[in-house]
């Protein structure tokens, strides 16, 4: 055999990597669209590549290892078991004009929909309109839609639910549990202010306080939380990543604040047993890479 420079080695095992690869990936999208004639063709097409690699192991070891990944990828993903298998089944969880569960006799469901949250378990968690009205968290679960919360219920913690709303996105985890930013009435600006954070265990029913604005002091700082701002983080520990209006963090220059209140946003985690750590606050040191 012919001695190849280090150059031509590299090209070698850069070829023995790179070309499987992508014909691997080829083959899962053809079996995931369930193509069965196209996936046919294609593997017919490529039969001369995969000799021209079985002729290179000879050469590279490595390759044996690329060819054998690719052995068992291919056996994974044949189109007897994806293709057949993957089907999409679509189920209706509730439609402008539905029952409004939890709410006041003839209320229904209506303006718009946010789908925020999507478990293993198949469950989901939105934010919609009512005809109350106002705006409410719910959660479909086994085929059935309940509420969790929605403006004019008294809060957790203290206050009454309204004001903005839903503040983004509310989260849900793998348990059921989900964590929910939502206003208290009334409304206040800027646009966050009197908002807090809430948690609704699975199977407890009703939800917790994690943050009541003006009443949760700001952890390794001053004062209460004045607000919170968009979208809430679960994850399947029970841990609540959020960020926050805090007092004393706005580091402009001018005035204290755009807004006048000397407000900044910091971001906090509360874990499962709502013990809040801060995260990060404006003001706060960058990380330098070493």
């Amino acid at each position: 055999m012919e001695p190849r420079t280090h150059m031509q080695h590299s090209a070698w095992r850069q070829r023995d990597i790179q070309a499987p690869a992508t014909y691997t990936a080829s083959l899962r999208s053809r079996a995931y669209d369930g193509f069965h004639g196209s996936y046919v063709k294609e593997q017919q097409a490529m039969q001369p590549q995969i000799l021209q690699y079985q002729t290179i192991t000879r050469r590279h070891p490595l390759s044996v290892l690329v060819l054998l990944a690719v052995a068992g990828a291919l056996a994974i993903i044949s189109p007897g078991v994806r293709a057949d298998d993957e089907d999409y089944h679509f189920t209706r969880v509730a439609t402008l004009g539905d029952p409004d569960p939890g709410g006041s006799p003839g209320s229904t469901i209506g303006g718009d929909f946010k789908p925020y949250g999507l478990n293993d378990d198949g469950e989901v968690v939105f934010v919609t309109e009512t005809s109350a009205p106002g705006e409410g968290v719910f959660i479909w679960r086994h085929g059935r839609l309940s509420s969790i919360m929605r403006a004019g219920e008294h809060a957790p913690g203290g206050g009454t639910f309204g004001g903005i709303g839903a503040v983004g996105r509310s989260a849900l985890n793998d348990a059921g549990d989900i964590a929910i930013l939502f206003g208290l009435a009334p409304f206040k600006t800027p646009l966050g202010v009197n908002a807090g954070v809430y948690r609704y265990p699975h199977g407890k029913g009703t939800p917790t306080a994690v943050v009541v604005p003006g009443v949760t002091p700001v952890p390794n700082g001053s004062g209460a939380f004045a607000g919170t701002f968009f979208d809430a983080s679960l994850n399947n520990r029970g841990d609540i990543a959020f960020a926050a209006l805090i007092p004393g963090a706005d580091i402009g220059s001018g005035p204290p604040g755009v807004d006048g209140l000397g407000l900044g946003i910091g971001i906090f985690r509360a874990d499962k047993h709502d013990h809040i750590t801060r995260l990060v606050v404006p003001g706060d040191l960058a990380p330098v890479d070493q």
